[in-house]
């Protein structure tokens, strides 16, 4: 592919960010967009947006890779960044007290504190922790939410939105998801949150974006039916016995004791101020009759959500649309950083470089920079206890030659003991070489530790390194990688240039590639001189 091709299509950059919800055998999508970027362009709302987000994009898919591939690319949104909400049965959230343990530790003590909550394997889960928030002084025990995943069934979802072209940056799960919309600027008090999707009907309650609880109902949209769409009147009382009829009132009382319930929880567990403002989720099903038995009953305020409202845009889904890609637009919206720990090493190891992120860059530069001199005199003090023993060694085997030569009449050496020692000889030299070039003290090359430093020090972002290669005694240098445009070569040479642990080194050979299935990547290859295999020292990534 010719040069100038790979710059432009380098140029070409989604924007925003995607939310992907799968559940019931279909997949939610939702593309937001900050709303300056949307009204700069055509199709523009002239609505202002109270999140300063705009709907770019909303649709429901049938659970397919193919589909989900071609929606992607028929939005142009390859590589664009994305927050995977999973199915409920994929992820679950369990309540327990806080292990008293240090807080590098809680993650695995939590897992084993879930173990038999879950229907899946507690080794193989997926696990992070949510902190409840109380207030100041609470003397109770501390509780946290435990968000436990399906291992397999979580990496299948990264690599089914890798492979549409993606990039995964987190997952999120249903119940932030709807916090998020109900609370987009995280500043309210204190809401709840009322999801009537048919089959999955679900209660949580939460302050500035922190889950406090979450309830599964048995009550959805189907299970009000016509009653969801009373027509009320404000003189009529709806408290009083048999206000709502004898059809509607098994539903209608259920949902209100549920609600009841969780409220009371949340103000008496965990010393929170009353909740006074509940949002109606869209549904299927017209649920306007809700507003005014809730308000006359708990006596609060009941708001219906509308992603129109909140997300003005090219992008108008109905309500039966919006009740199906809640989720994914709480996902687009929301902080999406579950998992994010496990997302990266899964990264790493994904076969094929033009799905890697630069996640990996900034692992490198962690590993290469903030220990590596650390690193370098371990294994430099390994070194030496090493060539010590090889010394003793040697000198154990010499005493034996001169002692079987006095034994043994014939003049000649044991062959089989002169090539031990030959063995050894050729042993130690190599460790002695190898810790010369670590420590850079000896010989007429330089220092593995202090080039690789030079290239943590230099990260150039949207670029990354998967092969350093050291070679003729620190002489020579080929550096492999990956980056999301050849742009980033100069800018990489010229940082490098500027290092004094790189002076004397010149780049003579460039080499460009893109991969036929690597859409917005490419592969590099850098060398100071013709390759050349012996004493060569390597840094694979």
């Amino acid at each position: 592919m010719a040069l100038a091709s790979l710059w432009k299509r380098g140029e070409q950059r989604a924007v925003g960010r995607v939310g992907l919800a799968w559940g019931h055998g279909q997949l939610a999508l939702v593309h937001l967009v900050d709303a300056a970027d949307a009204q700069a362009g055509p199709g523009s709302s002239a609505h202002e947006s109270p999140t300063g987000r705009s709907l770019s994009a909303c649709a429901v898919l049938p659970d397919d890779a193919d589909a989900l591939r071609s929606w992607v690319q028929h939005q142009g949104l390859v590589g664009a960044h994305c927050t995977l909400v999973p199915a409920d049965e994929d992820c679950v959230l369990r309540v327990v007290d806080a292990p008293e343990v240090p807080e590098e530790e809680q993650r695995e003590s939590a897992r084993w504190l879930v173990q038999d909550l879950l229907d899946f394997p507690a080794e193989e889960a997926w696990v992070d922790l949510l902190e409840i928030p109380v207030d100041e002084g609470w003397t109770r025990a501390r509780k946290i939410i435990v968000a436990a995943g399906r291992g397999d069934g979580l990496r299948q979802r990264v690599d089914q939105a890798r492979r549409a072209g993606l990039v995964p940056v987190g997952f999120d799960v249903r119940e932030r998801a709807l916090l998020a919309l109900a609370d987009p600027a995280r500043g309210q008090a204190g809401v709840a949150v009322l999801d009537l999707c048919p089959k999955a009907g679900l209660l949580v309650v939460g302050e500035q974006g922190e889950l406090h609880v979450s309830r599964r109902l048995g009550i959805d949209s189907n299970s009000l039916g016509d009653a969801g769409a009373m027509d009320w009147s404000e003189n009529d009382d709806l408290t009083a016995p048999g206000a709502m009829g004898e059809e509607a009132a098994p539903a209608f009382e259920s949902l209100l004791l549920e609600l009841q319930r969780s409220l009371d929880y949340v103000e008496s567990e965990f010393g929170r101020s009353p909740i006074r403002r509940i949002v109606v989720g869209p549904a299927e099903n017209e649920l306007s009759a809700i507003g005014p038995y809730l308000e006359q009953n708990l006596r609060l305020q009941v708001e219906f959500l509308d992603l129109t409202r909140l997300f003005p845009g090219e992008a108008s889904p109905n309500a039966a649309e919006q009740a199906q890609a809640l989720a994914a637009a709480g996902g687009a919206l929301g902080p999406g950083n579950l998992f994010t720990e496990e997302l990266a090493p899964k990264q790493e190891a994904y076969a094929g470089p033009n799905l890697r992120s630069l996640a990996q860059m900034s692992l490198a530069v962690a590993v290469f920079g903030l220990f590596q001199f650390g690193m370098d005199q371990l294994q430099a003090q390994s070194l030496r206890g090493e060539l010590a023993l090889l010394g003793t060694q040697q000198e154990a085997t010499q005493v034996r030659l001169k002692d079987l030569t006095s034994q043994i009449a014939r003049a000649e050496a044991d062959p089989a003991q002169q090539a031990r020692v030959s063995a050894l000889d050729s042993q130690r030299r190599a460790q002695a070489t190898l810790l010369q070039q670590l420590e850079g003290d000896g010989g007429p090359g330089r220092p593995f530790a202090g080039l690789l430093a030079a290239l943590a020090e230099r990260p150039v972002e949207g670029l990354w390194l998967t092969r350093i290669r050291l070679r003729d005694e620190g002489r020579a240098l080929t550096l492999e990688g990956s980056a999301l445009g050849p742009e980033l070569m100069p800018l990489l040479l010229a940082r490098l240039k500027a290092e004094p642990a790189f002076d004397g080194m010149s780049f003579e050979s460039v080499r460009i590639e893109r991969p036929e299935d690597g859409p917005g990547h490419i592969e590099f290859t850098l060398e100071t001189a013709p390759p050349d295999e012996s004493g060569t020292l390597e840094a694979l990534q």
